[in-house]
């Protein structure tokens, strides 16, 4: 009996709380209709003039212009000399990794090797037991 009571308590909650979220939720939805259906004004962007100030805080288009064109080929130097450090780091990085290739198809191939020497090693051991047992 007081397990019926329980449930009924639960379910009357949650009807309760479906009915808030509901009314809610319909709150909500009829602010965002009206604000969908009310006009917007958009604002015009304010007009900026330049000031004295400002020229004596910046460098002009022009005086900046000629300092790009002065230091162009200072920057083109740079970047060749980042691509060549570049190119070489890379190549080097190719010639180890060729190495290490190599160096581990050479271990494999001495471990099969060996694993087979062991094989024929593991054979004779047993032969000579057995031989021995035998005597």
């Amino acid at each position: 009996m007081c397990g019926t009571g329980v449930m009924l308590l639960l379910t009357a909650l949650m009807v309760y709380y479906m009915k808030v979220q509901s009314d809610s939720f319909r709150d909500q939805t009829e602010l965002l209709r009206k604000q969908a259906s009310t006009p917007q004004q958009i604002q015009q962007p304010v007009s900026v003039t330049i000031s004295e100030e400002l020229h004596k805080v910046f460098a002009a288009k022009e005086a900046f212009e000629n300092h790009v064109a002065e230091n162009k080929d200072d920057h083109d130097k740079l970047f060749s000399k980042i691509g060549g450090v570049e190119r070489g780091g890379r190549d080097e990085v190719e010639r180890k990794i060729t190495l290490l290739s190599t160096q581990l198809n050479s271990t494999n191939a001495t471990m099969h090797e060996t694993k087979g020497e062991m094989k024929q090693l593991t054979s004779q051991l047993v032969l000579i037991q057995q031989e021995l047992a035998r005597r």
